[in-house]
């Protein structure tokens, strides 16, 4: 062991070079969320507090995502209801999407997926909305909710999404987990206009 760090209540932990130095910090929140704002701490690699936040949001799942400006540090995608907030680290709202059925308690994943060589980015979410109801969601590079897509599943599964990264051709594939018929299912998404 290299050293403790006291929680009271931990929601979700997340681990990311959050501050830019070529080290990953360690970004938890506190799942004692009773008046609408959530904790979220950053420690450095020695547990140190490198910066704390109370963030107005009554969610304390999140992930951290570099969107939509992969060059910045990264911000956090949180789930409200009927909306996905991503924010900056200090909880300033960078973008607002629309959500529907979205819900601010359940595991979420989020990756950025470039569907064509040319075009920016894409943000692809799973959220878990019940231990049996999930839904995926796409917004393009301005935040337009272009995709949506809901699972029902017979027992826990949690999100799974992946960007496989991309070929010579420049195009990366988005993969998500999903369940049919008792069988585990691996599906892979692809732009089309």
């Amino acid at each position: 062991m290299r050293w403790k760090h006291p929680v009271l209540a931990l929601g979700h932990l997340e681990m990311a070079d959050v501050r830019g130095n070529g080290m990953a910090e360690i970004i938890y929140s506190n799942s004692n969320n009773a008046f609408g704002t959530t904790d979220f701490t950053i420690l450095d690699a020695d547990g140190t507090v490198a910066n704390q936040h109370k963030i107005a949001t009554k969610s304390y799942e999140f992930a951290v995502i570099r969107w939509p400006n992969a060059e910045a540090k990264p911000n956090l995608l949180l789930t409200e209801e009927r909306k996905i907030r991503i924010v900056d680290l200090k909880g300033e709202t960078v973008m607002q999407l629309d959500a529907p059925g979205c819900r601010p308690f359940g595991d979420v994943k989020a990756v950025t997926v470039k569907f064509k060589k040319e075009e920016p980015e894409y943000l692809a979410v799973k959220k878990s909305l019940h231990p049996d109801l999930s839904v995926l969601y796409v917004y393009d590079a301005n935040g337009k909710f272009v995709y949506q897509k809901t699972d029902v599943i017979d027992l826990v599964l949690a999100p799974t999404l992946a960007a496989v990264p991309a070929n010579e051709s420049g195009v990366e594939k988005l993969l998500v987990g999903s369940k049919q018929k008792n069988k585990a299912q691996v599906l892979e998404y692809s732009l089309t206009h």
